[in-house]
């Protein structure tokens, strides 16, 4: 199971990670390649396969193991809409834009599905609809909008209103575009055949820096003339990218049902939205519920999040029981598009990132349009996407919202918790508290001990929050996440938590800041 998650995912589960963790060694000398990758996911793994089919010289360095990272806590729904629905897309893209992004997911999913079947067949790859679904009077009238637009993008879509469902829906939505798979069988299996091809994978190599056209690890460097940075967020400070992403939370449950849940993907109007799929053909009765998103950092009491999926599920179907529960991360961008390419054509560092919820179709999509750059091949869609178009205007109002979001947790975010004392904690707790009027984030581990740690990240120096389901520190601003005793988990920083050990003492502890 990957240090990302406090507990595994169905993909996680699903996989022998014993088999995986042997097939791929660790970097252990020096080494040099054309083309370094960073990170393991979906983008990572999908771009060796393509440069290593082209007979360039690949190295992929992965810190843990082939899908740690958010391609393990996906819900593994393929979708070509972007994580706007129809409507939206046309009002921020227009409808010469729109249909080229569509155009260029499409060919992803397209990319996919070829894969698996080459490479992947034991991955449950299965084309379904995908539908929109509406439980009262005003989201029928939301749907009804919807379908103008898919008209307008030239997209089939069939309106079922006063639908009879099980689930209480009064109007359903379908399109017959998507895809459902099994995203870690996927990325073994595609991973084994870059092998095949000639790319270099290692497991276990973090790569702490790049510099001076190293990819540094902590006792070995590999050296390249271009690097990768497939790790859903660059590490270490890359502000124009950094500046313009947005670390979220989405939360998923695995329940088994009475009866089938009907093969399809399904999406309500809600906000935040859930997002329902059948796990699989063998696996009829088994369905994936995920929402109750947040911004990284700013809940707390994230049991609450599975608390809310549980009585939705319990609300709308006819649920045995409650399998299993994880969380992952995600990134939203300033327009809805992801950021893939150089930031300047003078660099030698690629970048993938802000997929939002549409992790697995957009990190094909990145794959597909670096190496496309890498072997100096044309992509219709690398301007769309191209990390030049970064700039305040075109982001309008989700750039400056999110920014003063940002500011706020920078600036402002100097308040404690309940508790005056560590020891007041319970077991398993952690909280913000005040120590001769400097804020300390402590936690209470099993044994009893106190952890205390320094609440300011080290990457751009916002403070960090507790999370109580992952029982991690997470930064609220660039998405930086950390365990209960400070070693770093995920996200932008290069270190962890610095440890308090000096201030471990029952004096000094107060309610609140002084004034």
């Amino acid at each position: 199971m990957s240090r990302n998650r406090s507990t595994p995912s169905l993909w996680d589960i699903d996989i022998d990670q014993k088999k995986v963790s042997n097939y791929f060694p660790k970097l252990t000398s020096d080494t040099n390649c054309e083309i370094c990758i960073v990170g393991g996911g979906i983008t990572g793994i999908t771009l060796a396969y393509i440069l290593a089919s082209q007979g360039r010289d690949v190295v992929l360095l992965e810190g843990e193991h082939i899908g740690a990272g958010a391609t393990g806590a996906t819900s593994a729904h393929l979708d070509p809409l972007t994580d706007l629905r129809p409507s939206e897309l046309l009002d921020r893209f227009g409808e010469k834009e729109s249909k080229m992004i569509l155009k260029s997911n499409f060919k992803a999913m397209n990319f996919i599905e070829a894969l698996s079947r080459n490479h992947a067949p034991g991955c449950e790859f299965k084309k379904v609809p995908g539908a929109f679904i509406a439980y009262n009077e005003e989201d029928e009238k939301k749907l009804k909008k919807e379908k103008e637009a898919c008209e307008k993008l030239e997209l089939d879509a069939f309106l079922e209103e006063q639908a009879t469902h099980p689930m209480g829906i009064k109007s359903k939505l379908t399109l017959y575009l998507h895809a459902r798979f099994h995203p870690t069988k996927y990325l073994f299996c595609l991973a084994k055949a870059a092998r095949q091809k000639g790319a270099r994978i290692f497991q276990q190599s973090k790569v702490r820096e790049i510099k001076e056209g190293k990819a540094v690890l902590e006792n070995v460097s590999a050296k390249a003339q271009t690097f990768v940075m497939a790790t859903h967020m660059p590490f270490g400070l890359h502000p124009i990218i950094q500046s313009r992403v947005y670390p979220y939370r989405s939360y998923m449950i695995l329940a088994k049902l009475k009866e089938e849940f009907p093969d399809e993907l399904m999406w309500d109007l809600q906000e935040p939205y859930h997002y329902l799929r059948r796990v699989g053909d063998d696996r009829a009765k088994h369905v994936l519920i995920g929402g109750s998103d947040h911004r990284t950092g700013e809940k707390t009491d994230t049991f609450k999040a599975y608390e809310k999926l549980r009585n939705y599920a319990k609300a709308r179907l006819n649920v045995e029981s409650f399998e299993a529960s994880w969380s992952g991360q995600f990134y939203l961008s300033s327009d809805g598009l992801p950021y893939i390419g150089k930031v300047s054509p003078l660099e030698n560092i690629y970048y993938a990132t802000g997929f939002e919820g549409n992790g697995l179709t957009f990190g094909t999509l990145a794959a597909q349009i670096i190496g496309d750059d890498i072997l100096g091949v044309s992509n219709s869609a690398s301007k769309l996407y191209s990390p030049g178009r970064l700039n305040i205007t075109s982001s309008g109002k989700r750039f400056v919202g999110h920014n003063i979001t940002t500011a706020k947790d920078f600036i402002l975010d100097r308040f404690g918790g309940d508790r005056k004392s560590p020891y007041d904690l319970k077991v398993g707790e952690g909280e913000i508290l005040f120590h001769n009027g400097e804020q300390v984030a402590c936690y209470k581990d099993e044994q009893n001990n106190v952890h205390a740690l320094s609440p300011v990240c080290p990457h751009a120096k916002c403070h960090v929050r507790w999370n109580n389901s992952e029982k991690s520190w997470d930064c609220p601003c660039h998405g930086g996440r950390f365990s209960a005793t400070g070693e770093l988990l995920q996200g932008p920083p290069t270190e962890g938590l610095k440890v308090r050990d000096d201030v471990i003492k029952e004096e000094g502890w107060e309610d609140q800041p002084p004034a």
